[in-house]
């Protein structure tokens, strides 16, 4: 996917152990966070859903994609 990052790619870029989803979202989209938020859980519960019922075994923080 085009100018995406995973949650694992960023744990590894940024390995300061106070780095969090808490953390990015306040520095990307500082704007407009609630919305960020709101976006973020949707497409997480919806990619948690279908990984679910579809009995899908790759769940790991290198699927999980970020954008802006």
């Amino acid at each position: 996917m085009p100018d995406t990052n995973s949650i694992d790619y960023l744990k590894k870029k940024f390995p300061n152990k106070e780095w969090t989803l808490k953390t990015f979202f306040s520095q990307y989209f500082a704007d407009d966070i609630d919305e960020a938020r709101k976006c973020f859980v949707e497409s997480l519960a919806g990619y948690s859903l279908f990984t679910y019922l579809f009995n899908v075994k790759d769940r790991h923080n290198g699927n999980i994609l970020l954008d802006s």
